[in-house]
């Protein structure tokens, strides 16, 4: 029942009846847990939030983390999932289940330049996956347009060769798609690749 007035109406087997107006107190508005959340960015840890606000029912209140923090501030979170409980100076209860997501990161990189000359240091170039990949495809071009390499495989490199035959010194340019297994949107960069002997 919210707070306001009513009016009882009290009617008998004889048909008698009689009213009484009451008036119900009640808080304001009702209580409720306003809670601002961050979850954790790819490449970060324990950067997340939470931060709760009160409102309604009947101060003063009392609250419980399930994971027995005390604060209505937490900061410098891990990932995390825990429900808080607040009651009012009445007995009124509510809570809610908060969660801290550690979100992954859907990335590959391309090293910008490597140098075949057969001395075993960067003799070869292919993309790093920096995160799990489903598919790739991975193509490399001259400067006239010309597909030097071509890879579906992650671990396929090039060796700066075209047909076996050693390929010009120079900037070539690459074209990389990709995804992730935890995320359904396609990535695509595109680049530059200097090949040096």
């Amino acid at each position: 029942m919210q707070a306001g007035n009513y009016t009882l109406l009290v009617k008998d087997a004889n048909s008698c009846e009689d009213t009484l107006a009451t008036q119900v107190i009640g808080p304001a508005s009702p209580l409720k847990i306003h809670a601002q959340l961050k979850d954790i960015p790819c490449f970060e840890e324990n950067t997340g939030y939470i931060h709760i606000g009160l409102t309604g029912g009947w101060m003063p209140y009392s609250w419980n983390w399930s994971h027995g923090a005390d604060s209505l501030q937490l900061n410098q979170l891990g990932p995390l999932q825990t429900v808080f409980t607040v009651q009012d100076a009445r007995g009124c209860q509510v809570q809610d289940t908060l969660e801290i997501v550690q979100q992954l990161c859907c990335v590959m990189v391309v090293p910008n330049a490597f140098s075949p000359n057969g001395d075993s240091k960067n003799d070869a170039i292919h993309p790093l996956a920096i995160s799990a990949v489903s598919t790739m495809k991975f193509s490399i071009y001259n400067r006239w347009g010309q597909e030097v390499f071509f890879s579906r495989d992650p671990a396929t490199a090039w060796d700066g060769t075209l047909f076996g035959k050693p390929c010009d010194v120079g900037v070539y340019h690459y074209y990389l798609e990709y995804t992730c297994p935890f995320e359904k949107e396609k990535q695509v960069q595109k680049g530059d690749i200097t090949l040096l002997r």
